[in-house]
């Protein structure tokens, strides 16, 4: 069972005053700091490496570039006189 990151409170003008040092446990210790206006949570700053968000985001951005071509690929050969809807009926029939 992995171990919880240990997550630290900060108040946006203590990060302001700490940002070395914040960033320092970031990257070293792989804290997480969750900062606070006027004591309400708004944003948590943490180290990429320890999460596999950078990971997720790349993926998706591949399949939304594979959409993005495919979605080009048929425009080019859509016929403007039928609907999406219209075409898959039509695709049933035949």
């Amino acid at each position: 069972m992995a171990l919880a990151k240990k997550k630290l409170e900060v108040g946006v003008k203590e990060l302001k005053n700490k940002t070395t040092q914040i960033i320092r446990n970031i990257r070293e210790k792989g804290t997480e700091y969750i900062i606070t206006v006027d004591k309400t949570p708004v944003a948590i700053i943490m180290s990429l490496k320890s999460h596999s968000l950078v990971e997720k985001l790349a993926k998706r951005a591949e399949v939304l570039k594979s959409i993005e071509s495919l979605s080009k690929e048929i425009a080019k050969d859509w016929d403007d006189k039928m609907n999406a809807a219209e075409a898959v009926s039509e695709q049933r029939r035949g």
